[in-house]
């Protein structure tokens, strides 16, 4: 096996002791083993050989923290790959959560190509494709992180930015009109970073399922939407690639769980800090989407979206 000088002596070890398990056994002993960037709460690399390339995907420890299931993400991936929206999974160990997939050799999708023709359609048409995959064991639930990680960055002694507890507070309001709402639940990604979608070709491929299970849909749309900061016109082509039509309760819905998102990344990233080590800005991060959380909050249309998502 051929390792990367850029890989530590420790990745070394791990990589080949994970290789050497019966489950990875379709890799070739010749193959050559670079790291990959990203992962927040994992390590990753791309493997190279005959029958390749693939991703390898180790877990950290210590996800507990953020709420990760692996086995639920796992089983959401899984799904999504047999829906043809996610590469396919080659090997899982668990409890671990390691992993294998195939690599998909394609374009992140960022700020400028989602906006390319016909980006936002595909995206609409591939979230509705995924929601209706499924179903998986196991529900996950934005609400639920956002109280746990304020809960624990108190507990922490950790700086919240100022406004935080009130924004936290009106994501539990729009959380009590959802619960009314008794929106069936689907299969979700609920980690929609532009960055964890790929456009192969004609379609897209989303990874990082870490995050992934049973959920509230409208999470998934309004994660889109703030994440790849869409203006009103887009988010409507979104919600008509989705739903086949424009109407002001999902509209309304949408909006509201991009103000949700929005409050959630920022908690994440508010206890994040003290414990990953990519070489990412935190602080800098949990400040971007307070903003983003704040100017949501503000619309003059805010109580008019409560009211039309029930």
């Amino acid at each position: 096996m051929r390792f990367d000088p850029r890989l530590t002596p420790a990745d070394r070890t791990h990589v080949a002791e994970l290789l050497a398990q019966p489950d990875f056994a379709f890799v070739t002993e010749n193959a050559s083993v670079a790291p990959l960037p990203g992962g927040a709460s994992n390590r990753n690399f791309k493997v190279d050989d005959a029958g390749g390339p693939w991703v390898l995907r180790i877990a950290e420890l210590g996800v507990d923290r953020f709420g990760i299931d692996r086995a639920r993400g796992l089983a959401g991936h899984r799904a999504a790959a047999a829906a043809g929206l996610a590469p396919e999974l080659a090997a899982v160990t668990l409890p671990e959560g390691h992993c294998a997939y195939r690599f998909v050799d394609g374009a992140v999708l960022d700020a400028e190509r989602v906006r390319a023709d016909g980006v936002i359609e595909a995206l609409g048409q591939a979230l509705y494709r995924m929601h209706d995959a499924g179903p998986v064991d196991g529900r996950w639930s934005a609400f639920d992180d956002i109280r746990a990680y304020l809960a624990l960055a108190e507990r922490e002694g950790l700086r919240l930015p100022q406004g935080m507890q009130a924004l936290a507070d009106s994501a539990a309001e729009v959380g009590a009109v959802f619960a009314a709402s008794a929106i069936p639940d689907r299969l979700c990604h609920n980690d929609l970073q532009l960055q964890n979608v790929i456009v192969d070709g004609e379609q897209l491929r989303i990874i990082d399922w870490e995050y992934a299970g049973m959920g509230n849909p409208y999470f998934d749309l309004g994660g889109v939407c703030v994440n790849g900061e869409l203006d009103s016109d887009e988010q409507d082509r979104l919600l008509l690639a989705y739903f086949g039509e424009v109407r002001p309760v999902d509209q309304a819905r949408v909006a509201l769980m991009a103000f949700v998102s929005a409050v959630r990344e920022a908690a994440w990233a508010i206890i994040a800090k003290p414990v990953l080590t990519i070489d990412w800005d935190y602080d800098a991060w949990t400040d971007e989407y307070v903003d983003r959380a704040h100017r949501l909050r503000s619309s003059s249309r805010f109580a008019e979206r409560l009211r039309l998502a029930t």
